[in-house]
């Protein structure tokens, strides 16, 4: 598959409509949206009250294995969001992910 000349993305996108949830800072719900197109670098997402969504969030991808991305937001294009997906270590005001209701701890 060829690249369009203008795509700047490093990862190869998959295309698909999967559940997904947001957590940040204390909330104990985290908040549904929808994976519209993910790679190994970030996503394009979309969530109610997206205007809302904080900066840098944690991206629950499986409630039952608890698999979960650190997140930044890229842009904002309404309905949609594009994230990063990021190392938590340098980013202490992601979500803490032992405050989100399903004891994840950090994947790296």
């Amino acid at each position: 598959m060829r690249k369009h000349p203008l795509d700047v993305r490093r990862h190869q996108r998959k295309k698909g409509r999967l559940p997904a949830w947001i957590s940040y800072g204390g909330s104990t719900t985290p908040i549904p949206c929808v994976l519209w197109d993910v790679s190994d670098g970030g996503a394009c997402i979309t969530a109610a009250h997206s205007n809302m969504l904080p900066d840098t969030f944690v991206l629950i991808l499986n409630r039952a294995t608890k698999a979960h991305r650190f997140c930044n937001v890229v842009w904002r294009r309404p309905p949609h969001i594009g994230i990063k997906f990021v190392d938590p270590m340098p980013h202490p005001r992601l979500a803490d992910p032992n405050r989100i209701g399903y004891g994840i701890a950090s994947q790296r």
